[in-house]
C-alpha cells in the first residue's frame, strides 16, 4: 500500500502565522519602551550640547547670539543677535516628537516660537522644555541660565519651584 503524501491545510498555516504574528507583536511591545527611552536619552544629549555649543559660540566670538526655538516645528536655531543669519546646523526633532511645552522666565508656551537670548558672556535666562515622544511620555529639561548646567526634573511642579527658587534670588537672571 502506497503512503499518501500530506500537506499543510490553509487552517493550520493561517494558525501558524497567527502564533508568529502575536509573538512578533510581542517583541515589538517589549523592545518599544527601552527604544523610545534611548531616543529620548539621546534627543536630551543632543539640545544640551546645543546650548552649550552656544554658550561656548558667544563667549569666543564675544558676539550675543540667540537660539530660537520653535514649538510646531520641534526646531531649535542658533542665529545672530539680530536673527538674521543662522549660525552653525540646526537641531531638529524626528517625526513625532515635540516641545509640549517651553518655560523662559515668566513666559510659558505651549505653542509657537520663542527666542533665548545669550549675552556675549554666553549667559541665557534660566529655561526649561518639556519633551514628549511620539506616546506622549514627556521629560523635563532644566538649563540654568549663569551655568548652563541641565537638570533632569522629575514634574513641573519641581520645575516651578526651582525656577521659583531662582528668579527669588537676587544674582540670578
Amino acid at each position: 500500500m502506497a503512503a499518501k503524501a500530506r500537506g499543510f491545510s490553509l487552517v493550520e498555516l493561517a494558525v501558524v502565522i497567527l502564533v508568529l504574528a502575536i509573538a512578533a507583536g510581542a517583541v515589538t511591545l517589549r523592545l518599544g519602551g527601552p527604544l523610545r527611552a534611548a531616543r529620548l536619552r539621546d534627543l536630551t544629549d543632543e539640545i544640551v550640547a546645543f546650548d552649550r555649543l552656544s554658550r561656548t559660540y558667544a563667549r569666543e566670538q564675544d558676539q550675543a547670539v540667540r537660539l530660537e526655538v520653535d514649538l510646531a516645528c520641534g526646531r531649535f536655531r542658533r542665529t545672530d543677535a539680530h536673527g538674521r543669519e543662522t549660525i552653525g546646523r540646526e537641531v531638529q526633532l524626528p517625526g513625532g516628537w515635540r516641545i509640549a511645552r517651553l518655560l523662559v522666565g515668566r513666559e510659558d508656551l505651549g505653542a509657537g516660537a520663542a527666542t533665548i537670548r545669550y549675552s556675549r558672556q554666553g549667559l541665557t535666562p534660566t529655561y526649561a522644555l518639556l519633551l514628549e515622544d511620539p506616546g506622549g511620555t514627556g521629560r523635563w529639561l532644566l538649563v540654568a541660565g549663569l551655568t548652563g548646567q541641565v537638570l533632569e526634573p522629575n514634574d513641573e511642579e519641581e520645575v516651578r519651584n526651582t525656577l521659583a527658587a531662582l528668579q527669588a534670588r537676587p544674582d540670578a537672571r
